[in-house]
């Protein structure tokens, strides 16, 4: 249901489960996680709050980059998100205290990129803690 709170620890369940369901059929657990997180994100962008951060970047790669760490706060109430725009086809977000797989991750933000139409969107994973990563984000 739209804009009502759910626990982490019963989506992290969810995931979980999915993920071993799903795996048979679309061949790894890595692929299965990115497929969530895109899904994830096609998900919360039909949602009210997700038309509203589309409707504000304008199919901007640079400008939903930059809405992204507030549309974040409208969707989960864990973790911390900062984005770095760089330059005009690039971004750095960094992700603390997240607990979804960068895998997952991965798919949520080249999902955001891809629907705002952002052409050759690429994405650089780098872990650097338990819950904390980076992700390099580039398009054309």
């Amino acid at each position: 249901i739209d804009f009502s709170s759910y626990p982490v620890s019963d989506f992290l369940r969810l995931a979980l489960a999915a993920t071993k369901v799903l795996t048979p059929q679309l061949g790894s657990a890595e692929t299965t996680q990115r497929r969530l997180g895109t899904q994830a994100m096609r998900d919360f962008l039909a949602s009210m709050a997700g038309k509203t951060l589309l409707l504000l970047s304008g199919n901007s790669p640079k400008r939903v980059m930059g809405n992204l760490a507030s549309g974040y706060r409208s969707a989960v109430s864990y973790g911390e998100r900062t984005v770095t725009l760089m330059g005009e086809t690039g971004a750095k977000v960094v992700m603390k205290r997240d607990f979804m797989l960068p895998l997952y991750n991965e798919g949520v933000l080249l999902a955001l990129l891809e629907a705002v139409h952002a052409k050759n969107p690429q994405i650089r994973t780098r872990p650097f803690g338990l819950l904390d990563c980076e992700y390099e984000l580039s398009w054309s």
